[in-house]
């Protein structure tokens, strides 16, 4: 048995790395996405020519795409960007109404809410090396994979809301409750949640969740030159070091909560994603209101 031979499909003593000319025509339909000479990608998300729109398809996409970009190790630093009017904004209506008809092996808020949302945090966490964020809109959806970026920039129009409240009638529990808590603090989170208080791109920078607001027009090219003049300065092992620095606060956080936090909203979701017509939810809020206008 020693002299035993055994069939692998991997190259022994190379570690497992991607290729962009692998992944990059893999993730086209959810993001463009190129590289210049100097190792640095961008990532464009989009939905055809314009803005990209939420769904199932695209929550579970992000996990893959980030986990490609973390083990291409040509990648110095990456960019986070959109297109169109807005970020992501809007939902995919059809794709959103089909997810009402599907069958899920054990149901939607743990096959598609829970096991993609509790693996998107650390999917984008885990990137290597700088992620500058170049946010070109509004942002209702998953702010979290540009939120946790070294450094952000926003156009002047963008704006973050959380619509879990007000919404999805539904609790913020998805992690953004922890990440947003932990950078404005945990009491104003509370109001800012429960009230879907729109941040607008001043408000952002005041309340420190970013950086920078640039014109639209300027905003891709001013993330490039700021990608060059501060980040490629730094001697490539430096470059890691500080990405690892600055996101090991968000790994503990997410290992921390996100899971058991994440069980809560899609306990309290099973209220929202029965069958067409029987949002209880929604129909409690309706009920509601109409009592409180006698």
């Amino acid at each position: 048995m020693s002299n035993q031979q055994y069939a692998h499909k991997f190259q022994l003593g190379v570690p497992f790395r991607t290729y962009l000319e692998d992944y990059a025509p893999k993730w086209e339909e959810l993001a463009w996405i190129t590289r210049d000479e100097n190792g640095i990608l961008t990532v464009q998300l989009h939905w055809g020519d314009d803005s990209c729109r939420f769904s199932e398809s695209v929550h579970s996409g992000l996990v893959g795409l980030a986990l490609d970009i973390q083990r291409d190790p040509d990648n110095e630093c990456v960019i986070i960007t959109g297109t169109g009017k807005d970020f992501m904004n809007e939902p995919d209506k059809e794709e959103a109404l089909a997810e009402g008809e599907k069958v899920y092996p054990h149901s939607a808020t743990y096959d598609w809410w829970w096991m993609n949302q509790t693996r998107i945090f650390n999917a984008f966490i885990d990137i290597p090396v700088p992620v500058v964020a170049a946010i070109n809109g509004g942002c209702s959806f998953h702010p979290e994979v540009w939120l946790m970026s070294d450094y952000i920039f926003v156009s002047d129009d963008a704006y973050y809301m959380d619509k879990h409240v007000l919404g999805s009638h539904c609790i913020p529990a998805d992690g953004l409750n922890e990440l947003v808590g932990y950078i404005v603090g945990r009491n104003r989170v509370k109001g800012i949640f429960l009230k879907g208080t729109c941040i607008d791109a001043k408000m952002g920078v005041d309340l420190g969740l970013w950086h920078e607001i640039v014109p639209k027009a300027e905003l891709l090219e001013r993330a490039k030159t700021f990608a060059k003049e501060s980040i490629l300065c730094l001697e490539p092992m430096h470059r890691r070091m500080w990405r690892e620095v600055f996101v090991q606060p968000y790994r503990e956080l997410m290992a921390k909560t996100v899971r058991a936090s994440l069980a809560q909203e899609a306990y309290a979701a099973e209220l929202c994603v029965v069958k067409p017509g029987e949002n209880h939810a929604l129909q409690f809020r309706e009920e509601f209101m109409k009592k409180m206008e006698h």
